[in-house]
């Protein structure tokens, strides 16, 4: 009894010293292989063989495809152990969770023996605990590097960089300057922001995970609560793309609305093509919750304006026939056919002196020269405030 427990005293002082001194995955995994007498894969949140012992590193490649395509496996959603038979093997997969369920990774081991003692399963449970630390540091260093880039986008998007900063900054984290983005916001309905509330985090997880898992060149940052995605349209179509990420958010349980840029532009440009996609995320809706960016005509941008100065404006404009459907119908199809007499009566199927009847009634009730430019201009605008 002594000389195990000595034994497994001697196990956890190893590791942890491989563990402190940043021992390679390569290091670790074998060392521990030899502890286990088994050959043993880490895989990270994709089911991607990452790592494995030296015995079955030629087969990274062949037992990364079966497991994501042929082990029929949820892997984004395990969080229990399995066994599985691999060319007349069996792997035991074990999760290893981070802070977030979708950021999780996975030891393999392949035991010589069908059988464990307590003795076996103890050494593998310091192997585990040992694999787990160290993809915590790796997660730490990941994290760290998507908040650097985050911390980047949000200096661009609020204008605090120079356009050589800008471009010396992506230049050496290996991005084109040149290269052109489609910038769409993801934006999901919640209650008040809590501190203590890791619901924009983990949505955070599950849509950088989904990014990954599909190799979409598309970039992701947080800004004021809400996710912003840089997206090269040029190698995706910018509306599969996120209507597949709406259907695979709606599965994980999250509900969200999108607005996208109308142009894709260098990143230095960010600032102009997030207020596009906000000015889409507002006129989203759960009927319509992808919305692309377009500029307000005239008609939309008077629809801006308070109803009760806009009210004021017609009804000092055309107030005396507003009630006329006839003469309003006359008057616009007179602007529309820019003053051309015979037009409007050729459209409104009338003879042209009649016509010219109305719209001396026109002028008479408005108490206005309508061939004057003036009044014209005001006579437009009043038309295209009416509802």
């Amino acid at each position: 009894m002594e000389e195990k427990l000595q034994e497994l005293i001697n196990i956890s002082q190893n590791l942890t010293n491989m563990v402190n001194h940043n021992a390679t995955y390569q290091h670790l995994l074998d060392t521990s292989a030899d502890i286990l007498d088994a050959a043993i894969i880490f895989l990270d949140s994709h089911f991607k063989v990452h790592y494995a012992s030296s015995q079955i590193l030629s087969r990274r490649e062949l037992m990364t495809e079966y497991l994501r395509k042929d082990a029929d496996i949820d892997y984004l959603n395990l969080t229990d152990t399995v066994k599985i038979n691999f060319n007349q093997s069996e792997i035991h997969i074990f999760p290893i969770f981070s802070p977030f369920n979708e950021n999780k990774a996975f030891v393999g081991i392949i035991p010589h023996q069908k059988q464990l003692n307590a003795f076996d399963i103890l050494k593998r449970q310091q192997v585990l605990n040992a694999l787990g630390l160290v993809n915590a540091r790796t997660d730490l260093f990941n994290e760290t590097a998507f908040r650097n880039q985050s911390d980047f986008f949000l200096n661009v998007v609020q204008g605090n960089l120079t356009e050589k900063a800008i471009n010396q900054y992506l230049t050496a984290t290996q991005i084109d300057p040149k290269t052109t983005y489609t910038v769409a916001i993801l934006n999901f309905q919640q209650k008040a922001f809590d501190p203590n509330d890791h619901l924009f985090d983990k949505r955070q997880q599950v849509i950088r995970w989904f990014i990954e898992e599909y190799h979409y060149p598309v970039l992701l940052f947080a800004y004021q609560r809400q996710f912003i995605l840089l997206i090269q349209s040029q190698r995706v179509s910018i509306h599969e793309f996120l209507h597949r990420l709406y259907q695979f958010m709606a599965k994980q349980g999250h509900t969200l609305t999108t607005g996208f840029s109308k142009n894709a532009l260098p990143i230095k440009e960010l600032a102009d093509m997030y207020n596009q996609a906000n000015d889409a995320l507002q006129v989203t809706s759960p009927s319509h919750p992808i919305m692309q960016f377009h500029p307000k005509n005239a008609k939309e941008l008077l629809q801006l304006l308070p109803s009760s100065e806009s009210d004021k404006f017609i009804k000092n404009t055309l107030g005396p026939i507003l009630e006329d459907e006839e003469l309003l119908k006359t008057l616009s199809t007179y602007i529309l056919s820019k003053q051309n007499i015979s037009e409007v009566a050729h459209l409104l199927y009338v003879h042209r002196n009649t016509i010219n009847y109305r719209l001396k009634s026109i002028s008479k009730l408005l108490q206005v020269d309508i061939t004057m430019p003036d009044v014209l201009a005001d006579i437009r605008l009043a038309l295209l405030l009416i509802k």
